[in-house]
């Protein structure tokens, strides 16, 4: 079966609503287009007014005066409308953003809103793809039938044609999703009646190979007089086909144009076409999924119980039925391994041992990463009994691994939930939950470079990574954890196993050399002179090997010589090797060793520009590649990415002081400085992190130049996006650089952002439960201010939000109170303040009626509660965090009917919450309100709120959910159970409903939304 679709499957279900632009959201874009222009703005109001097809018409208006490319941008703000994250003031920088970055923006998955109809279109192709799931022709621009399929765990791919091309020149796994007038980025769109019409003879003959034979449903598509109408004709009204059209309408009757009957009118004649009218898409493909779904159940139950067979797509951990698969590019490349020789022990060994824990040690060199990559090459082509892996390079630095996790956990999920949902939860809680969803997949997942988590003296794990694996050994998971690391690894439990790399063999290092040199072999007593002199170190005999294969005049002899040359002791591989360059092949390794990350070729390109041309780098890069000093890491459909190995990287480093480095560095910050700025009016928490990471780089690259002032400018830029976007770890791995650099008594003099940027760092390490590095640091910032100046305040309000974070609230409260009473005696002026997070701890620590008053400030109690029973913009401006911090403090004064208006209200304005804590705050409001119900004597009304608020927490904050769970244990002894999606309509259906309050015993009151 083919799905046919259109524009409303993606359009807003009501005006004004999330979805890509429909006919009269675009037509207004159009027009907004020519507000500057007042004559030719009325010239296309003129013509809109007197034409039957507004579209076509403002397109046509458009690209006559402004041109295809103009037009492209209006469809990319059109698709951008279907953001959750959709900001008016943002849409012009989208004409800025490279296919790349749209491809990022693209891939965020939970960030796009999905009307019903697309989502449970995604969800039916995910759940029955050989029937559905073949292939869909869309005259739609927007990726949103791709976002929902992956959402719902299936595989897609995209072909975007706005020219006469054929069908099937490419291929990939899942359905394939046709565009046939084109995408929103990579390609132009077609609008007009001259694109639409124009001949595409090609495209038509595969689409009738595509159809021929099918059952054709076409939903939510109007039939434009196009290819795909004149192709769905010619097939109905061939007597050597057998196609099966179904042409379903909105409308009560079926309401066919003059085009439409003549090209279906043969069809119809063969009974090959069929009508229904009445159907909404948006209520019908929910329901299809709904009967699908029970016939899955259905075919379950009867199914004979057998094992799954052992292939990559196996089924998945014991179901019985097919394990999804794992979004493609989601996850860190491992470097592609060209010549393989040896580790036939230790391959063997993780092919063949049921270990859940596999750790790999041994210097650097060994080829660590080359084993766990060819490791993952075998599951990948099904030759292990995993069906997945997940890659995950953590580049030796100590604050990576939270975010890897986190971000190995957002791919397993399928996109269920952010990373900012993820990234202030409890070590306990993360790992937790990347252990169920490891119980539900045969996953390998690969953890490079984890060296800074092991204790150097005890040779054991430590902190996170420790915590991870005994747990992850504990559980019943079919997976395997792997990590590799420098130091050798003492085991502790008996579900894992340490492969240690020793040398290669005489024997395997005279293989490597014959498969490098398959033109002609070296001397036998020179392999063994380089094999006693490299210990058979891999690195060392593949780059003596890869030089002698680079040319005749490259004898292994000579390279021994120059190797040992006065060196015997210590032999040096890498000088001869650097002395051997040309001047252009040093100036690319120069370029890329001040780089922080694998870059495309592009890049690199870019970043040396100044030096060489693009001739020249393009043969430097085909030369530093034979010779096995660059490591390219390799994936279908899409750019290689290349990187130095670690042991080249710190050679070029420490070959060159910083004065001789320093223009180097600054050849990549100007890369990153004209990134940065290109794309700064779209910074936020919803950008993706391989976006953010600009400014992170860039603020590292500012670090190591000792441009320590930008550095702070550059954290404190961004800051907000990737803290809020849940990216805390990248924050504090970068900000524990900067700290580590600057001089402290200096440091608020060299920059002003000085203070807050140590706050953030400060408070992510409270959120992450590193309270003993947040005391070292908070020990140094006292020490930068000897006496108490409006930077005492600030401390005091760093102190108080440490403590209040860690639930010590007398002590945060003594802090909040000590910088509020020096603020108000001093009469300073100052942007530094400590009253909100004074009001916190005062609240939480017991004392809700003095919290109150700080939380009110110079704002009347009344006035608050008559905006929280009349909503508008008054209510938008005093703000959801505000109304709620009120409404708790009222419900433990027992002032119920009172903070249950304000915890609607605050209910209310975060349902529309944009920012990264928009589903926690949604689960915390609705636990105090079922809190307030409770107390209230309405125990049965507080369920729904309980019930709801599990539910959106069980996913990334285990531990909270599980509270949750006991105080709904206790009131629904009495109670029938409640499903999760009743409990989320009953909850929307009160926080629709005005609330009014009823005087009960005491003089407490409670409230009840009718």
């Amino acid at each position: 079966m083919v799905f046919v679709t259109g524009a409303p499957l993606t359009a807003p279900t009501v005006d004004g609503g999330p979805g890509v632009a429909d006919v009269r959201g675009v037509t207004n874009l159009i027009r907004s287009h020519f507000s500057s222009t007042p004559a030719r703005l009325a010239d296309l109001n003129a013509k809109l007014e007197n034409t039957t097809n507004p579209y076509q018409t403002a397109f046509t208006f458009l690209t006559g005066r402004r041109g295809q490319d103009v037009a492209n941008r209006i469809i990319r703000q059109a698709v951008w409308m279907a953001r959750k994250d959709f900001d008016p003031d943002k849409s012009e920088a989208l004409c800025h953003l490279s296919d790349d970055e749209l491809k990022a923006y693209e891939n965020d998955l939970a960030a796009w809103h999905l009307n019903p109809a697309v989502e449970a279109l995604g969800q039916l192709i995910a759940l029955e793809p050989t029937k559905f799931g073949r292939a869909v022709v869309t005259s739609n621009f927007d990726p949103l039938i791709h976002v929902a399929i992956k959402r719902a765990g299936g595989e897609a791919w995209r072909t975007a044609l706005h020219g006469d091309v054929a069908l099937g020149v490419s291929s990939a796994d899942g359905c394939e999703i046709i565009h046939i007038h084109g995408f929103w980025r990579g390609s132009d769109t077609l609008h007009t009646g001259n694109q639409l019409l124009q001949k595409r003879p090609k495209l038509a003959g595969s689409l009738l190979d595509l159809l021929a034979g099918k059952t054709v449903v076409v939903m939510a598509y109007g039939g434009w007089e196009d290819v795909l109408t004149n192709a769905l004709g010619t097939l109905v009204s061939n007597p050597a086909a057998f196609p099966e059209v179904i042409w379903t309408f909105f409308s009560r009757e079926p309401q066919l144009g003059d085009h439409l009957l003549s090209v279906l009118g043969p069809g119809m004649d063969r009974n090959r076409v069929t009508f229904f009218s009445g159907i909404d898409c948006h209520t019908f493909l929910p329901r299809l999924v709904a009967e699908w779904r029970c016939i899955a159940v259905q075919r379950s139950d009867q199914a004979v119980s057998l094992p799954p067979p052992i292939t990559h797509s196996a089924a998945g951990a014991g179901t019985g039925n097919p394990a999804p698969l794992l979004p493609a590019l989601d996850c860190d490349r491992p470097p592609s391994v060209e010549t393989w020789v040896g580790r036939d022990f230790e391959l063997a060994t993780l092919v063949n041992s049921n270990a859940k824990f596999v750790a790999i040690c041994g210097i650097g060199g060994q080829g660590k990463s080359a084993l766990a990559a060819t490791y993952a090459k075998r599951v990948e082509l099904g030759k292990t009994t995993f069906q997945h892996w997940d890659w995950r390079d953590c580049r030796e630095e100590g604050d990576r691994l939270r975010s890897q996790v986190i971000a190995a956990i957002t791919r397993l999920s399928g996109e269920e939930f952010q990373t900012s949902q993820l990234a202030q939860a409890k070590d306990a809680d993360l790992i937790e939950v990347f252990v169920r969803l490891s119980l539900e997949r045969r996953v390998v997942f690969i953890f490079d470079n984890v060296d800074h988590h092991v204790d150097l003296e005890k040779r054991t794990l430590v902190g996170f990574l420790d915590q991870l694996v005994k747990t992850f050994c504990r559980s019943p998971t079919s997976s395997r954890l792997v990590i590799t690391c420098r130091p050798q690894i003492q085991q502790e439990t008996v579900a894992g196993i340490t492969l240690d790399m020793p040398g290669l063999s005489l024997s395997e290092a005279q293989e490597l050399f014959s498969k490098r040199l398959s033109a002609h072999s070296e001397d036998p007593t020179d392999i063994a002179t380089a094999h006693r002199l490299s210990a058979g170190h891999p690195f060392w005999l593949d780059l003596m090997a890869a030089k002698v294969a680079s040319g005749p005049n490259n004898s292994l002899k000579s390279i021994l010589e120059d190797v040992r040359r006065g060196r015997d002791d210590a032999p040096d591989f890498l000088s001869p090797m650097w002395d051997g360059l040309t001047e252009r092949d040093r100036t690319v390794l120069r370029g890329m060793a001040e780089t922080v990350r694998p870059e495309n070729e592009t890049t690199i390109a870019d970043i040396v520009s100044s030096k060489l041309n693009y001739a020249k780098f393009k043969r430097s890069m085909r030369s530093l590649i034979s010779l096995n000093l660059i490591v390219v890491k390799r994936e279908k459909n899409a750019p290689d990415l290349y990187d130095l190995h670690p042991l080249v990287r710190q050679f070029v480093r420490r070959a060159h002081v910083p004065a001789e480095r320093a223009g180097y560095i600054t050849l990549v910050l100007g890369h990153y400085d004209a990134m940065t700025k290109r794309i700064a009016k779209m910074l936020g928490v919803h950008m993706p992190f391989s976006m953010l990471e600009h400014w992170s780089q860039k603020a590292e690259i500012q670090i190591e130049a000792g441009q320590v002032s930008n550095a702070f400018s550059t954290l404190h830029e961004v800051h907000s996006a990737l803290i809020g976007g849940g990216h805390l770890e990248e924050f504090v791995r970068v900000a524990r650089k900067l700290f580590e650099t600057v001089d402290w008594q200096k440091g608020p003099d060299v920059s002003k952002h000085f203070d807050e940027v140590l706050s953030d760092l400060v408070s992510c390490l409270d959120a992450t439960e590193q309270f003993a590095d947040a005391d070292d640091l908070l020990e140094r910032y006292a020490a930068t201010i000897p006496e108490k100046t409006a930077r005492y305040i600030k401390y005091c309000d760093v102190r108080c939000h440490s403590f209040w974070q860690r639930g010590f609230y007398d002590q945060a409260a003594v802090w909040g109170r000590r910088g509020d009473d020096l603020k108000k005696i001093s009469n300073v002026d100052t942007p530094f303040d400590c009253e909100h997070n004074l009001a916190l701890a005062t609240r939480d620590g017991g004392n809700p009626e003095a919290a109150l008053n700080l939380f009110l400030g110079s704002k009347e109690l009344d006035r608050l509660l008559s905006a929280g029973l009349t909503g508008g913009q008054e209510a938008e401006e005093l703000g959801a965090p505000l109304f709620g911090n009120v409404g708790r403090c009222l419900f433990m004064m027992g002032r119920l009917d009172q903070s249950l208006i304000c915890l609607q209200r605050s209910a209310i304005l975060l349902e529309e919450d944009k920012s990264s804590h928009r589903l926690g705050n949604q689960a915390f409001a609705r636990q105090w309100i079922a809190e307030s119900l409770i107390a209230a004597g309405d125990a049965e009304g507080a369920i729904a709120f309980l019930v709801s608020a599990e539910d959106i927490l069980k996913s990334t904050l285990p531990v909270q959910a599980r509270a949750v769970r006991k105080l709904l244990d206790k009131v629904s002894m009495n109670v029938g159970k409640v499903a999760p999606e009743d409990a989320h309509r009953s909850v929307k259906r009160w926080l629709q409903k005005p609330v009014v309050t009823s005087i009960i015993n005491d003089n407490s009151s409670t409230a009840a939304a009718v």
